[in-house]
Protein backbone atom coordinates (compact mmCIF):
# COMPACT_ATOMS: atom_id res chain seq x y z
CA UNK A 1 0.00 0.00 0.00
CA UNK A 2 1.51 3.67 -1.00
CA UNK A 3 1.11 6.83 1.28
CA UNK A 4 -0.87 8.19 -0.81
CA UNK A 5 -3.67 4.82 0.02
CA UNK A 6 -2.44 5.00 3.42
CA UNK A 7 -3.04 9.28 4.00
CA UNK A 8 -6.67 8.46 2.32
CA UNK A 9 -7.46 5.58 4.71
CA UNK A 10 -6.62 7.59 7.27
CA UNK A 11 -8.61 10.53 5.96
CA UNK A 12 -12.03 8.16 5.62
CA UNK A 13 -11.45 6.66 8.83
CA UNK A 14 -11.73 10.18 10.42
CA UNK A 15 -14.30 10.96 8.61
CA UNK A 16 -16.20 8.13 9.56
CA UNK A 17 -15.98 9.24 13.20
CA UNK A 18 -17.03 12.11 12.75
CA UNK A 19 -20.13 11.39 10.84
CA UNK A 20 -20.42 8.46 14.44
CA UNK A 21 -20.26 11.98 16.76
CA UNK A 22 -22.91 13.32 14.45
CA UNK A 23 -25.37 10.58 14.45
CA UNK A 24 -24.76 10.15 18.06
CA UNK A 25 -25.58 13.45 18.97
CA UNK A 26 -29.13 12.96 16.76
CA UNK A 27 -29.77 9.59 18.60
CA UNK A 28 -29.35 11.31 22.13
CA UNK A 29 -31.28 14.21 21.36
CA UNK A 30 -34.57 11.97 19.96
CA UNK A 31 -34.15 10.02 22.89
CA UNK A 32 -33.98 13.00 25.22
CA UNK A 33 -36.99 14.20 23.45
CA UNK A 34 -38.99 11.49 23.45
CA UNK A 35 -38.18 10.65 27.63
CA UNK A 36 -39.10 14.35 27.99
CA UNK A 37 -42.40 14.00 25.83
CA UNK A 38 -43.44 10.56 28.03
CA UNK A 39 -42.94 12.59 31.44
CA UNK A 40 -44.91 15.78 29.89
CA UNK A 41 -47.36 13.09 29.02
CA UNK A 42 -47.66 11.57 32.36
CA UNK A 43 -47.49 15.19 34.00
CA UNK A 44 -50.57 16.48 32.05
CA UNK A 45 -52.77 13.56 31.49
CA UNK A 46 -55.45 13.96 34.75
CA UNK A 47 -55.54 17.70 33.26
CA UNK A 48 -54.22 18.68 36.55
CA UNK A 49 -50.89 20.13 37.72
CA UNK A 50 -50.26 18.75 41.27
CA UNK A 51 -47.41 19.45 43.70
CA UNK A 52 -46.68 15.57 42.99
CA UNK A 53 -46.08 16.58 39.47
CA UNK A 54 -42.84 18.53 40.72
CA UNK A 55 -40.37 15.64 40.69
CA UNK A 56 -40.94 14.71 36.81
CA UNK A 57 -41.09 17.83 35.79
CA UNK A 58 -37.71 19.33 37.83
CA UNK A 59 -36.01 15.88 35.77
CA UNK A 60 -37.48 17.35 32.60
CA UNK A 61 -35.28 20.34 33.51
CA UNK A 62 -32.15 18.33 34.05
CA UNK A 63 -32.56 16.22 30.90
CA UNK A 64 -32.50 19.44 29.22
CA UNK A 65 -29.25 20.03 31.49
CA UNK A 66 -27.82 17.17 30.51
CA UNK A 67 -28.87 17.37 26.57
CA UNK A 68 -27.10 20.58 26.45
CA UNK A 69 -23.74 19.22 27.83
CA UNK A 70 -24.05 16.31 25.74
CA UNK A 71 -24.36 18.18 22.58
CA UNK A 72 -21.06 20.27 23.40
CA UNK A 73 -19.15 17.40 24.20
CA UNK A 74 -20.09 15.30 20.72
CA UNK A 75 -19.92 18.62 18.74
CA UNK A 76 -16.43 18.98 20.34
CA UNK A 77 -15.45 15.00 19.28
CA UNK A 78 -16.67 15.91 15.53
CA UNK A 79 -14.69 18.78 15.49
CA UNK A 80 -11.52 16.72 16.34
CA UNK A 81 -12.29 14.12 13.87
CA UNK A 82 -13.22 16.76 10.95
CA UNK A 83 -10.04 18.50 11.91
CA UNK A 84 -7.91 15.50 11.81
CA UNK A 85 -9.41 14.69 8.41
CA UNK A 86 -8.83 17.85 7.05
CA UNK A 87 -4.99 17.93 8.70
CA UNK A 88 -4.52 14.71 7.17
CA UNK A 89 -5.99 15.94 3.27
CA UNK A 90 -3.94 18.35 3.58
CA UNK A 91 -1.13 15.56 2.74
CA UNK A 92 -2.60 14.60 -0.24
CA UNK A 93 -3.17 18.57 -1.69
CA UNK A 94 -3.65 17.66 -5.77
CA UNK A 95 -4.47 20.07 -8.17
CA UNK A 96 -7.05 19.74 -10.83
CA UNK A 97 -7.42 22.10 -13.86
CA UNK A 98 -4.95 24.05 -12.74
CA UNK A 99 -6.46 25.07 -9.51
CA UNK A 100 -6.04 23.01 -5.55
CA UNK A 101 -9.14 21.40 -4.50
CA UNK A 102 -9.21 23.77 -1.22
CA UNK A 103 -10.40 26.29 -4.17
CA UNK A 104 -13.08 24.23 -5.27
CA UNK A 105 -14.18 24.37 -1.38
CA UNK A 106 -13.92 28.06 -1.27
CA UNK A 107 -16.03 28.41 -4.60
CA UNK A 108 -18.73 25.85 -2.94
CA UNK A 109 -18.96 27.63 0.16
CA UNK A 110 -19.16 30.90 -1.30
CA UNK A 111 -22.18 29.33 -3.68
CA UNK A 112 -23.77 27.90 -0.62
CA UNK A 113 -23.76 31.16 2.17
CA UNK A 114 -25.34 33.18 -1.24
CA UNK A 115 -28.34 30.62 -1.45
CA UNK A 116 -28.88 30.61 2.28
CA UNK A 117 -27.62 33.89 3.89
CA UNK A 118 -28.94 33.64 7.16
CA UNK A 119 -29.22 29.68 7.78
CA UNK A 120 -25.48 29.58 6.61
CA UNK A 121 -23.94 32.17 9.99
CA UNK A 122 -26.15 29.69 11.82
CA UNK A 123 -23.68 26.86 13.69
CA UNK A 124 -25.27 23.16 14.15
CA UNK A 125 -24.36 23.04 17.72
CA UNK A 126 -26.15 26.26 18.10
CA UNK A 127 -29.42 24.37 17.14
CA UNK A 128 -28.80 21.33 18.96
CA UNK A 129 -28.54 23.64 22.37
CA UNK A 130 -31.39 25.44 21.49
CA UNK A 131 -33.26 22.41 21.38
CA UNK A 132 -31.98 21.20 24.59
CA UNK A 133 -33.00 25.03 26.17
CA UNK A 134 -36.51 24.23 25.27
CA UNK A 135 -36.55 20.93 27.00
CA UNK A 136 -35.44 23.10 30.09
CA UNK A 137 -37.85 26.11 29.64
CA UNK A 138 -40.86 23.04 29.28
CA UNK A 139 -39.28 21.68 32.75
CA UNK A 140 -39.03 25.13 34.89
CA UNK A 141 -42.66 26.07 33.41
CA UNK A 142 -44.09 22.98 34.69
CA UNK A 143 -42.14 22.95 37.67
CA UNK A 144 -43.63 26.78 38.44
CA UNK A 145 -46.92 25.40 37.32
CA UNK A 146 -46.91 22.71 40.57
CA UNK A 147 -46.26 24.78 42.66
CA UNK A 148 -49.73 25.71 44.73
CA UNK A 149 -50.83 29.02 45.05
CA UNK A 150 -50.91 29.12 48.41
CA UNK A 151 -47.22 27.81 49.24
CA UNK A 152 -45.52 30.83 49.58
CA UNK A 153 -47.59 32.48 51.88
CA UNK A 154 -47.66 28.97 54.14
CA UNK A 155 -44.03 28.51 53.81
CA UNK A 156 -43.39 32.20 54.99
CA UNK A 157 -46.14 31.08 58.01
CA UNK A 158 -43.38 28.31 59.12
CA UNK A 159 -40.38 29.78 59.02
CA UNK A 160 -41.58 32.84 60.85
CA UNK A 161 -42.76 29.95 63.80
Amino acid sequence: MGEDETILRLYEEERTHARFHESQRETCANLLAGISAGLIGLITFDGNLEPIDFLPALFIACIGIYGIVFMLKLTERRKLHFNRAYAILSRLERTFDGKPVREFMREADTLTKREYPVTFRVSLVSVWVAYSIIIIAIGVALMVMTIPADMPATLMQRLRL
